[in-house]
């Protein structure tokens, strides 16, 4: 098999793999996070929406039980147990911006894409 096919399937593999990462998020101050998913060029907006709110409403989740095991003194609360349902409300416009990195490999150069979707978000009582 010639060398730049086999090159080319190894970029096409490891850029796919970008899309496997899960959302991370950063805490700004009590209560209020960035959450930030990526995505390779084959990623929609979509999807990287969905990874933010999944991870948004995972963070917001822990804040009520954390705040249920503080006033009921239990050490981790269940259900029953949460006075309060937050749930995320975001704080600040969402952030979609694209990005070209450079890649040496075998003495070559290839262009690689990747997008970067970020949502700043407050956790707030549930109505």
């Amino acid at each position: 098999m010639p060398r730049a096919v086999i090159i080319t399937l190894l970029l096409g593999f490891l850029s796919s793999c970008v899309q496997w990462f899960p959302a991370r998020a950063q805490e700004l101050e009590p209560g209020i996070f960035e959450v930030n998913a990526l995505g390779n060029s084959f990623s929609s907006l979509k999807s990287l929406k969905n990874k933010v709110a999944k991870k948004a409403l995972a963070l917001c989740e822990q804040q009520a039980i954390e705040a249920a095991a503080q006033t009921s003194g239990l050490q981790e609360p269940d259900a029953e147990h949460l006075s309060v349902r937050l749930i995320p409300k975001k704080v600040k416009i969402d952030k979609f911006e694209s990005y070209t990195d450079e890649i040496y490999i075998d003495g070559r150069t290839q262009s690689a894409s990747y997008f970067s979707y970020t949502q700043t978000i407050e956790c707030v009582a549930a109505e």
